[in-house]
């Protein structure tokens, strides 16, 4: 079963580093988010490509669990610091997913007397537990404010917009050539996001009267 669990660990640290590239682009103008975003979905990145050598001699079986993860979580508006938290919130989940992967396979590795995959497991692991604590980090620090002030919806749609510098620095992290090569396209955002500013505060609009749910 170890082929299954090299996929399965594969799979989840490629939903994870979708999972921080979706929250930098959703809250580049927030401090710290669109550099964490980087950061943190590159090592997710190298942790994927670290376990090549393992797959090679184990075999890896195609694995799809991480990314039906990622999508039952993430889902619906995401703005200000409500948003952000609930963010926040789900890519803790999905870590914590990632972190049962290693630790399964560190178990396995150490039956098979395996020291080459135990060296991996470990290592990528102790980064995984970093990025929880980033995340439980960042969590305490937004939750007070998020959820006890009010959310002022308009304020917040119109500070959401991300700069044309920030927007490229995201599309830089996605995976894949051809999404990258989107990125000349990043200016046009802005002009969808304004467009979508100007219907969403409109009188009556439900977003106006509170916060964003799934």
């Amino acid at each position: 079963m170890i082929p299954w669990y090299l996929g399965f660990t594969m799979s989840a640290e490629r939903a994870l580093a979708d999972a921080f590239v979706l929250v930098g682009f959703r809250h580049a103008t927030e401090p710290e988010m669109a550099n964490a975003a980087r950061l943190h979905s590159n090592w997710c990145k190298e942790h994927k490509s670290a376990l090549q050598s393992p797959a090679e001699r184990y075999g890896a079986k195609r694995s799809r669990e991480g990314e039906r993860l990622r999508r039952a979580l993430f889902r619906g508006r995401r703005l200000g610091s409500f948003g952000l938290l609930r963010d926040l919130h789900d890519l803790l989940v999905l870590a914590t997913f990632v972190h049962a992967g290693w630790m399964a396979l560190l178990q396995a590795a150490r039956v098979e007397r395996d020291t080459d995959l135990e060296k991996t497991c470990r290592n990528c692991d102790t980064e995984t537990v970093r990025q929880m604590s980033w995340l439980e980090t960042k969590l305490r620090q937004i939750a007070p404010q998020a959820l006890t002030v009010p959310a002022a919806t308009r304020y917040e749609l119109t500070a959401s917009i991300p700069t044309t510098q920030q927007l490229g620095a995201i599309a830089d992290l996605m995976p894949g050539p051809a999404l990258r090569g989107l990125a000349p396209l990043a200016p046009l955002a802005g002009v969808f996001a304004m467009l979508a500013i100007l219907l969403l505060a409109r009188p009556g609009h439900p977003l106006k009267h509170g916060r964003s749910s799934r």
